[in-house]
């Protein structure tokens, strides 16, 4: 279990400093049947390996800055899948008034984004905040498929 935890944050250390091969590292081969899946917030459904690193290095570069902090994370491993649960309290550069990520807007605005939290983070930069959920299809250290929430 402490593998798929490690890796859960592997996947976020790669969103925070944009490194499209830590991700590409990360998200599972396509295989006949159970292709790699993602959704999102504000995207339709992604099919296909290809399709969803796409998306990823579509949002790493339009996106200056983003810091994830993680909260009630919780790992289930069934069989050969790991489901792990957290709430996402996402930071991001403002560039707009409009919660969401800047290559894909939550539409309509989640009623739990909204203005930083009080006391802020310490940057002098100017930030959004976001809580979201989400899930996604991974692997494990040792190559065992799971899935990520």
């Amino acid at each position: 279990m402490k593998d798929i935890e490690e890796l859960n944050q592997a996947f976020y250390n790669a969103i925070e400093s944009g490194d499209l091969d830590k991700m590409s590292e990360i998200w599972i081969e396509d295989v006949p049947g159970r292709p790699a899946m993602c959704v999102h917030p504000g995207w339709p459904m992604l099919t296909g390996r290809s399709e969803v690193l796409r998306s990823w290095a579509l949002i790493m570069a339009n996106t200056p800055y983003i810091q994830f902090v993680l909260t009630d994370v919780q790992t289930t491993v069934l069989g050969d899948v790991a489901v792990v649960t957290c709430a996402e309290n996402i930071l991001t550069a403002a560039d707009t008034d409009e919660p969401g990520f800047a290559a894909g807007r939550v539409s309509p605005p989640a009623p739990t984004c909204g203005p930083e939290p009080a006391g802020g983070c310490g940057s002098t930069t100017a930030h959004r905040f976001c809580r979201a959920t989400t899930t996604r299809r991974i692997r494990s250290s040792d190559g065992a498929a799971g899935d990520q929430s």
